[in-house]
């Protein structure tokens, strides 16, 4: 290898994702979830969820939300009836 295409030297350093390629954050989960519940998250929010979500993240906070749903349907027929 010629000195111009040798590779850096130095330490090397973690890539940093830039912003809209981040992964969300606990409270974007939740907002992304109840919004897609009541139907209002706007194209472009869905659009920029979609490329830069993990699908795994998404999918287990909306497991996670169908469950709490689900226990609390449950709860209410269970007071409504008693």
């Amino acid at each position: 290898m010629d000195e111009n295409t040798s590779p850096p030297t130095g330490s090397p350093q973690a890539p940093v994702q830039p912003p809209e390629r981040a992964p969300h954050s606990v409270r974007e989960l939740i907002a992304i979830v109840l919004a897609g519940h009541l139907g209002v998250r706007k194209r472009v929010q869905r659009h920029s969820d979609f490329n830069r979500g993990n699908g795994l993240q998404v999918f287990v906070a909306a497991a996670c939300y169908f469950a709490l749903v689900v226990a609390g349907l449950v709860l209410l027929v269970l007071v409504v009836t008693a």
